[in-house]
């Protein structure tokens, strides 16, 4: 059996609900932190606009995930453009076969 991620949608922590000023943490739920983006103990500064955008980044990847892996899917259903010519499939660029490797590059472990 695999183990399950969080439940989505994720979102980012407010900055009154990180666990360090200086963190940017992305927060599954109601208070369980999945990630922090920016991590420096002990500083007297805040989490920086990319470390912002870092975990602002990982929140719509999260949360987009099965949409876009369904609409992949769904383009996968497509003819191969290749297979349709009759030509080698290994090398083509078209929108099926793209599908499909990003689909299993999502899926790897």
């Amino acid at each position: 059996m695999t183990t399950q991620h969080s439940p989505t949608p994720w979102r980012l922590a407010l900055p009154g609900d990180r666990l360090f000023p200086e963190t940017c943490t992305v927060v599954a739920g109601d208070e369980y932190h999945v990630a922090i983006t920016s991590y420096q103990p002990y500083s007297e500064h805040e989490a920086s606009p990319q470390d912002e955008a870092n975990a602002a980044f990982i929140v719509r990847a999260v949360n987009n995930h099965a949409d876009l892996l369904a609409a992949l899917r769904d383009i996968e259903q497509m003819p191969c453009l290749s297979a349709l010519l009759d030509e080698d499939e290994s090398e083509c660029g078209c929108a099926h076969c793209r599908a499909r490797a990003a689909i299993a590059a999502a899926q790897e472990g």
